[in-house]
């Protein structure tokens, strides 16, 4: 820590030592200055616990008291008693020369009588010199927060018990110095706006009262004595009856007066108006909607670019589709269906990745959803257990897997003698030409295979015909026999498929 001159600029005009300052010698100060410093980075660390004594003895508080009229230690200005200077900075108070924030105690070393206007710049010098001492607590601090600590730890202690020292931190001295010009300057320009004279408000002109004429006066007398009597009538009733008239205004419905009529016949009229504008609405938006989707045969439609135009296709198409994605016969969630529909739509360069434009594409109605629609077309196919939202859907198992050929004749799949799970690998690794989603391998597999000469095959009974279980899943016929070539990634749901 540097040294500097002492701070007279701080302490004002001093002449002499002060009764109320326990001046020390240099080697008893700085024995005491170390003493602190370790108390207050030990208290830091251990996050500011094991506080004693949190409340100044009665004979510590009036030995304070006793200090009235004595100079400040700091200021040099006369201690009057709390309460009697109406701005308060004159007024004693007991001020902890180690902040208690950094573990001073309230032991009668530690307190001292001063100012109320230097006790509070203590503070806010402790507040401007520390950016934030309140993250300092519950670690160990680094050398340059222990080097700060120690440096005001110091400052608070030499400035009380060695006024006059050149060993005083002047930046500390400065800021002090300064933050108290900055409150005084504040203090003047409040008590400057309090003593101007705000301009009195004129009384804003009362209207003259209104001359009543005589009539008027006679009837409002008419209207008092008649409610007057109303009451008095009102009271001379036993309490049975007034119940009942009561029961009876309460049960007579109110006859409504012409302007409720209206009102509730105007609110009505709006009511038709906005109905029916919604159905013309809805019905334009309809009609619009029918003109777009059928372009004139003279013009052709316009296409955005960068867009896949959608063919409809046919529902054995959908079906087959279906089939592909609940290929393996395993049980899945409704919505594992359509992640991966999603994935498919992707992969096959759709712009539009929802249900409900695979059912347009494919001619069906889209109101119904996509689960009513599988149960519409494949009753028997498909197996849908469970309730909403934890429905699964899979393959109906079947003995022995069914094709088709090219005119819809069925075609019994005989199984290879053996089996043949080589060729079974020589197309799937031939179909995974870059990373991929399950369903995008399962279309392509058939893709591959169709090519090849099975003509209507799926994955699945291609997979039966190389000798594989016809109840296992191509995920874990990939798992348990073609582990060696392929490698799956990601999570189980929608794993992706790549070459080792």
């Amino acid at each position: 820590m540097g040294e500097a001159a002492g701070p007279t600029d701080l302490r004002g005009e001093r002449d002499g030592a002060l009764e109320n300052t326990p001046v020390k010698t240099e080697a008893e100060l700085k024995r005491e200055i170390d003493r602190w410093v370790q108390k207050c980075i030990a208290f830091i660390e251990k996050g500011g616990r094991k506080e004693v004594q949190k409340q100044i003895r009665t004979r510590d508080r009036n030995r304070v008291d006793a200090c009235v009229g004595q100079p400040c230690p700091t200021c040099n200005i006369s201690l009057t008693k709390r309460g009697v200077n109406p701005q308060r900075s004159t007024g004693v108070t007991a001020e902890h020369i180690v902040p208690r924030t950094f573990g001073g105690d309230n032991t009668s070393d530690n307190i001292i009588a001063m100012c109320h206007e230097c006790n509070e710049n203590r503070n806010r010098t402790m507040s401007q010199f520390f950016d934030d001492h309140g993250g300092m607590y519950g670690r160990n601090l680094s050398s340059d927060e222990s080097d700060q600590v120690a440096r005001f730890i110091e400052w608070c202690l030499r400035t009380i018990h060695s006024p006059e020292s050149s060993r005083i931190d002047s930046e500390l001295t400065t800021l002090s110095v300064r933050l108290r010009m900055d409150s005084r300057k504040k203090k003047e320009k409040r008590a400057t706006k309090s003593t101007k004279k705000t301009p009195r408000r004129r009384r804003k002109e009362r209207p003259a009262p209104s001359e009543t004429s005589q009539d008027e006066v006679v009837e409002l007398l008419k209207r008092i004595l008649k409610t007057q009597q109303d009451i008095l009538e009102h009271l001379q009733i036993s309490f049975i009856r007034r119940f009942l008239r009561r029961l009876k205004t309460w049960l007579t419905p109110r006859k409504k007066t012409e302007e409720e009529i209206e009102r509730i016949r105007t609110l009505r009229d709006k009511r038709a108006r906005r109905s029916t504008r919604r159905v013309r609405s809805r019905r334009s938006v309809a009609r619009n909607s029918k003109e777009k989707t059928q372009p004139s045969p003279v013009e052709a439609p316009h296409v955005a670019p960068n867009t896949v135009q959608i063919e409809p296709r046919a529902e054995a198409d959908f079906i087959e589709t279906i089939k592909t994605l609940l290929e393996g016969g395993e049980k899945i969630l409704i919505v594992q269906l359509g992640n991966r529909l999603k994935s498919l739509l992707q992969s096959e360069g759709y712009t539009d990745y929802s249900t409900r434009a695979f059912l347009a594409a494919h001619g069906l109605s889209v109101s119904r959803g996509l689960l009513n629609t599988i149960l519409k077309l494949m009753p028997e196919q498909v197996d849908v257990t469970g309730t909403h939202p934890e429905q699964y859907i899979q393959l109906k198992s079947s003995e022995q897997p069914v094709s088709r050929d090219e005119n819809g004749a069925s075609i019994t799949i005989l199984q290879a003698e053996g089996g043949d799970i080589d060729l079974f690998r020589k197309y799937a690794v031939g179909t995974i030409h870059e990373p991929m989603s399950m369903s995008k391998f399962g279309f392509g597999l058939v893709k591959v295979i169709r090519g090849n000469g099975f003509t209507g095959m799926t994955a699945k009974q291609f997979a039966a015909y190389c000798g594989l279980p016809t109840s296992w899943s191509l995920q874990k016929i990939i798992v348990t026999h073609l582990s060696d070539d392929i490698e799956l990634t990601g999570d189980r749901v929608n794993p992706t498929l790549s070459l080792k």
